[in-house]
């Protein structure tokens, strides 16, 4: 049975009940980047009553079949990292180029920034591509592979000395997850940007379809990074120190 607490980690609880991402989106409550924020914490931030979401918690529970969702804190490692490359890395690479050349356009037929500060967007959009591109691609080509061999080598008929030490996947992921929190700055701007992704009234089919497509691109990004965060990493560190134990066992 579901139960939370006060003092539970944010994306602790996402992990254990993936329809919670949708109040915490609601409320503006960070589960990724912020996810190992106590819950009270982060409630106090929004100026939130503790005891009030958590009964929110316990209704949406009550009535969710998890809209389907897999348990990603029990699938197999390279379920998961085929899941975030299918989900998240595929789409986000159409999602970035086309919010470019909305910003572009914004940007063109909008240059006196009186409706929005489409240069400052443009150039956080910018940032925001290339370090998702530079980061999307150390994943696939050196820590996903990784973590696949780690798993891997625990498999029937897999030699034991096939495993990766542990350490071998700590640093790449202490590095992807400081980048994830430079990700999480350059959103925190863009919300800040666009007054909290609103669109402006009267504004055209292109900056509505650029605002719109931000704050959806946000809502993404942060269960993104939350299934990186707070499960594949953990699961994947832990993992690689139990293959460590075995080999200085059998040694």
């Amino acid at each position: 049975m579901l139960q939370f607490r006060d003092t539970q980690p944010v994306g602790e609880i996402v992990a254990q009940f993936p329809g919670a991402s949708r109040l915490f989106e609601r409320y503006a409550i960070d589960y990724c980047c912020g996810g190992r924020l106590a819950l009270a914490d982060a409630c106090a931030e929004r100026g939130l009553d503790t005891r009030t979401l958590i009964e929110e918690l316990y209704h949406a529970a009550a009535g969710a079949d998890r809209d389907g969702l897999r348990d990603w804190t029990a699938a197999p490692l390279t379920d998961l990292i085929e899941h975030l490359l299918v989900a998240y890395h595929a789409p986000l690479r159409a999602d970035l180029p086309r919010l470019a050349r909305l910003v572009g356009r914004a940007l063109e037929h909008h240059a006196d920034g009186g409706m929005l500060p489409f240069d400052s967007i443009a150039a956080q959009v910018a940032d925001l591509q290339a370090e998702l591109e530079s980061h999307m691609l150390k994943e696939e080509r050196v820590l996903f592979p990784a973590i696949r061999r780690i798993e891997q080598a625990g498999s029937p008929g897999a030699r034991a000395e096939a495993a990766e030490p542990c350490g071998s996947i700590a640093f790449p992921i202490e590095a992807m997850e400081h980048e994830h929190a430079e990700v999480g700055a350059l959103l925190a701007s863009l919300r800040r940007l666009t007054g909290g992704y609103e669109v402006p009234a009267g504004a055209c089919g292109t900056v509505t379809a650029l605002v719109e497509g931000l704050a959806d691109l946000e809502t993404e990004l942060h269960r993104h990074i939350h299934l990186e965060n707070e499960i594949l990493f953990p699961r994947a560190l832990s993992l690689a120190a139990d293959r460590r134990s075995t080999q200085e066992v059998a040694s």
